[in-house]
């Protein structure tokens, strides 16, 4: 079993997932891609992350959309939330704040930065 905090990455594409993975290689991360079929994430109970970095590509569900769902789960709420955007998905940010996520990037990811958010979102979790 790995001591690894948890970062689950929801919805990321090929491409940016492998970026998430290449900055943080300290962490054990693991991908969901968005059912589709389905308006909620379901996450199993003994798969809960540390973290969940989120990144909407479906038509059917927003990131916004997404993150309100998390946030009142109450499986998910209290798990910190990095919302990921393309750069024209700006105007976004200000909304998924509101409803809950602690922190936003913008794609592409600047490595430092998301390292260094990462971090900063998982400090109060590693000193449990």
């Amino acid at each position: 079993m790995s001591n690894k905090l948890k970062v689950l990455v929801i919805g990321m594409d090929e491409k940016n997932l492998s970026a998430i993975k290449e900055c943080l290689s300290d962490y054990d991360v693991t991908a969901m891609d968005i059912d589709e079929g389905k308006d909620k994430v379901s996450i199993p109970d003994q798969d809960i992350p540390d973290l969940i970095i989120l990144s909407a590509r479906s038509e059917k569900q927003t990131t916004l959309e997404l993150c309100k769902d998390l946030k009142t789960n109450s499986t998910t709420a209290d798990i910190p939330l990095l919302a990921t955007f393309d750069r024209d998905q700006v105007t976004q940010i200000q909304y998924v704040l509101e409803v809950g996520a602690e922190k936003c990037a913008l794609k592409p990811f600047i490595p430092s930065y998301l390292k260094e958010t990462v971090k900063n979102l998982l400090r109060d979790v590693d000193e449990d």
